[in-house]
């Protein structure tokens, strides 16, 4: 079963390792895990922001990448470059 914008929601507002985050950010940690990152240096997942992503998340609309890592406490983030 796919989530839905809503369990993206729901696992940003935690708690839980999203807590915290854009709700975009459980979104490409999924796509990750389904092997979709467009680069994995075996610490930092990047993601192209497609024209698809930018119409389920209008707020990524000036964003043409998304770097996401997890910590050593287990919680997933974005770094802001």
């Amino acid at each position: 079963m796919e989530n839905t914008i809503a369990d993206y929601e729901a696992m940003a507002k935690g708690p839980g390792k999203f807590e915290g985050e854009a709700r975009y950010i459980p979104y490409y940690y999924t796509v990750y895990l389904d092997g979709g990152a467009d680069e994995d240096d075996g610490n930092t997942l990047s993601f192209k922001v497609t024209p698809a992503d930018k119409v389920i998340f209008p707020e990524l609309s000036r964003r043409k990448v998304i770097k996401i890592l997890e910590r050593e406490d287990g919680f997933i983030i974005e770094i802001k470059s």
